[in-house]
């Protein structure tokens, strides 16, 4: 048995009896900060700054920042291609791709049809999609998949299809590399209160967010759960110089490592210890675009959350391969609202891909000196 966690949901811990929860030091406080994500994801501090009560393993820590990095959004996704076709090449596995109609998925779709081309790609992809996906984007529907030779199969039952001799790919990290527009309970909070988005970070406006986001805490539980979010944006490589932008920066620092694996919850056998390297990958998990990501909030701090920005440079690479002008004035929908809503199967996922399904599993890994512990 692994003693550190890949992945956990907090969905178990949310109705979990006192019994449990009283033998998680500093959990009280923990669940403060991670109120701001969904139940489904467990928070883990990519930085190492913060250290949750649970043993966790970083997979994908924090590039160093390169101020020079040259490389556009295009470049990486195509780099990305070419890591993906040498893992299609050495498996001899094809591809299936959990596909929304999205931004990101489409995008996803967009690359393996200008790597490959369409006649091949429709041989190498299995699009996993719904009526849903065909509603959000009836323009890739009409103009490529359909006139394609894809292979469909149901998204809503991608649970019982992790095991056979296919490649699964999802899209959902690309959110994190842009922030912004319609995410986070700041953007709620600015709209109440008809304030800026772009106020200067501080540990004050820190704590007025928690007590407006937490209405029965007290301003003492507030300035201790600002005080270790303030330490979390100190250690970006980036200058953190405002609200708006630390609420890209946290989701992009806790909330990572578990939207790269809260699907695998939903999968309803024990894993092939492959299965990370040769079975599932996250498409835009890759070092280059979280570089990317850090030169774009670098370079936009103040203004990355406008409309004409949201997820521009996946767009434009959209647009530019696929020729839908229609997709220009796409807006942000939920991808895989009922995927995502499935009722997840375990509580944590150890590095050894071992699933645990009782919350009591929570207990084998504890961290008895983590940062929410006074």
């Amino acid at each position: 048995m692994s003693n550190q966690l890949l992945y956990y949901s907090r969905i178990p811990l949310l109705t979990a009896p006192q019994s449990i929860t009283e033998q998680i030091p500093g959990y009280d406080n923990f669940l403060k900060v991670a109120k701001f994500f969904t139940p489904s994801v467990g928070i883990i501090d990519r930085t190492g700054t913060i250290t949750v009560p649970f043993k966790c393993q970083i997979t994908n820590p924090i590039p160093e920042f390169n101020p020079n990095f040259n490389m556009s959004y295009k470049d990486c996704v195509m780099q990305r291609m070419q890591e993906l076709d040498a893992v299609h090449q050495s498996t001899g596995k094809t591809f299936r791709v959990l596909y929304s109609g999205g931004i990101d998925s489409t995008g996803m779709l967009a690359a393996f049809i200008e790597y490959y081309g369409l006649d091949r790609a429709s041989q190498l992809l299995e699009i996993s999609c719904s009526t849903e996906s065909i509603d959000e984007n009836p323009w890739a529907w009409d103009r490529y998949i359909k006139v394609g030779n894809f292979k469909l199969t149901t998204s809503h039952n991608h649970g019982n299809a992790w095991n056979d001799d296919k490649i699964l790919i999802m899209g959902e990290i690309n959110d994190h590399l842009f922030g912004g527009l319609g995410s986070g309970r700041w953007s709620q909070y600015c709209i109440e209160h008809g304030t800026d988005l772009y106020m200067p970070l501080s540990v004050e406006r820190l704590v007025r967010f928690f007590l407006w986001n937490n209405t029965n805490q007290s301003k003492a539980d507030a300035y201790y759960c600002a005080i270790r979010l303030k330490q979390l944006a100190d250690a970006a490589p980036i200058p953190i110089t405002n609200m708006h932008l630390f609420q890209w920066w946290y989701n992009f620092v806790l909330g990572w490592e578990a939207c790269l694996y809260r699907i695998m919850n939903q999968a309803n056998y024990v894993f092939p210890k492959d299965t990370l390297t040769t079975r599932f990958h996250q498409f835009f998990n890759t070092p280059e675009l979280q570089q990317w990501a850090l030169n774009f909030h670098y370079k936009n701090p103040d203004r990355f959350a406008e409309s004409k920005y949201y997820k521009k440079d996946c767009k434009d690479m959209i647009l530019d391969i696929l020729d839908i002008p229609e997709y220009a004035t796409k807006n942000k929908y939920g991808s895989f609202p009922r995927v995502h809503s499935l009722r997840p199967i375990g509580s944590v996922i150890d590095t050894d891909l071992h699933k645990y399904t009782d919350v009591s599993d929570f207990l084998k890994f504890i961290e008895p000196t983590n940062s929410f512990v006074k």
